[in-house]
């Protein structure tokens, strides 16, 4: 089985003068959190409220910095009936 990708939007809901920022995403079906990196935080400016100890794939227990809050919708031109690494975990 293939990975399942995904043309999103996230967007900041405190900073909405903000143009959304269309990633690509990779759809974990086993992930609690939505894991985005650094670059992608500062873009919409997303504001840390904690630090939240997360375990990665290969096992490691890390702490990482919590953000948000977090919008996400499929870009205006990935609309359809049927809804469509970890540099910096962060949950939504």
């Amino acid at each position: 089985m293939g990975d399942v990708q995904a043309t999103i939007e996230l967007s900041n809901p405190r900073q909405p003068q903000l143009h959304p920022l269309e990633v690509n995403a990779l759809a974990d079906t086993g992930a609690l959190m939505l894991c985005i990196p650094e670059h992608v935080v500062v873009q919409p400016q997303l504001d840390q409220d904690s630090l939240r100890e997360v375990t990665v794939a290969d096992g490691r227990v890390m702490r990482v910095p919590y953000v948000g809050p977090v919008s996400s919708i499929p870009p205006a031109s990935a609309w359809s009936p049927i809804p469509a690494a970890p540099t910096f975990p962060t949950p939504w």
